[in-house]
């Protein structure tokens, strides 16, 4: 099965989720993954990874492409970097795709203990 990894963060998580990527470069490298413009530029300027798939920004129907993607069962996991402590504007469709992800059965990680949990899970499967 093809890897179909969705990697999306808040604002002030994006440099977060960029190291992440980073640290596990050999498997992002070899896995399809999928993300917003802004994401994908910043995994692409601080982690040297090239995104394999951008969905429109999430206020250009980001959200509802990833979720249609979910509820076509084409991905297997979702890590989303998010910043609570921060309003977010998009915080309806947020709660709508993290449901759609628990229906769904897909792997899904807002923090990253759960992110790094998610990559040793499929680096063992």
């Amino acid at each position: 099965m093809e890897r179909n990894i969705v990697l999306i963060a808040h604002e002030s998580k994006k440099l977060e989720l960029a190291e992440f990527v980073s640290q596990h470069q050999e498997f992002f490298s070899e896995s399809f993954t999928i993300a917003w413009p802004s994401v994908s530029e910043v995994l692409h300027q601080q982690a040297g990874i090239t995104i394999s798939q951008q969905t429109p920004a999430p206020t250009s129907g980001g959200y509802q492409t990833i979720a249609s993607l979910v509820g076509a069962g084409e991905i297997l996991a979702v890590i989303f970097l998010r910043d609570l402590l921060q309003p977010q504007s998009g915080q309806a469709n947020e709660e709508a795709l993290l449901r759609l992800c628990t229906i769904n059965q897909v792997l899904l990680a807002t923090n990253l203990p759960t992110a790094e949990a998610i990559v040793h899970y499929l680096k063992e499967g």
